[in-house]
Order: structure tokens, then C-alpha cells, then sequence
């Protein structure tokens, strides 16, 4: 089964900085990495595993719900309480979350080994 979630990446605040990412609508992993493409597939490891442990433990899959506009609108707007969650997440100074680049808004497809009518 292949879910496409929209993911939100945090850009590097300063030079040397990392990136840090998730996908808002899958609760738990959150992936932080120097560069972008070890952030991506970090992301997608992360994500994989636990979706697929949810498969295991007959849990049921969040469904992606966030819309890729939705989450561009969130990317363009002051920060909203989401935003502020995400900062709060990362440890990062509040005062540090306006002054931010604004993060990059994607999708990405995950792989779930699901038994068949599995959602």
C-alpha cells in the first residue's frame, strides 16, 4: 500500500544548521539532519517503520488529511499554533520562530506493508 503525505521541513536557521522534518498528519516521527537529502530519507525510514508497526500492532494508519495547499497556506502565514508546536518540539528560542526562513511544504510516498483492506 502506498500512503502520499504532506511533510514540512524546517529550514537550517543559521549556516551549519540542520534541517528538521515531519510529516504533520503521522504523529511520532520527527527527523532532524544536516542536509536535505539525509533529512528526506531519514524521513522516510522513520515513517516507514512506524507506520508499518502500527500494521503489526493492528492499529489502524492515520489517513492524510493535511492538503498540500493547506499546508502552503501555513507556510506563507505568521506562525500559527502548529508552527509554534513544531518550534516548541525542536527546543528552539520562541522569539527565534518569527525571524525563521519559512519552511519547505512537499508530499512524500511511504510504503506500508498492509494486509489487503487494510487502511
Amino acid at each position: 500500500m502506498k500512503l502520499r503525505y504532506v511533510i514540512v521541513i524546517e529550514k537550517p536557521r543559521q549556516e551549519g544548521g540542520s534541517y528538521a522534518a515531519c510529516a504533520p498528519d503521522v504523529p511520532g516521527p520527527m527527523v532532524i539532519s544536516d542536509t536535505l537529502g539525509e533529512m528526506r530519507e531519514k524521513l522516510r525510514e522513520e515513517l516507514e517503520a512506524y507506520l508499518g508497526e502500527l500494521v503489526r500492532d493492528g492499529e489502524p494508519l492515520p489517513a492524510p488529511s493535511l492538503t498540500l495547499d493547506a499546508a502552503r497556506a501555513y507556510a506563507a502565514e505568521p506562525p500559527t499554533k502548529t508552527a509554534i508546536e513544531f518550534w516548541q518540539a525542536l527546543g528552539a528560542p520562541m522569539e527565534e520562530l518569527y525571524s525563521a526562513p519559512r519552511p519547505i511544504i512537499d508530499t512524500m510516498e511511504i510504503n506500508v506493508d498492509a494486509p489487503e483492506g487494510t487502511q
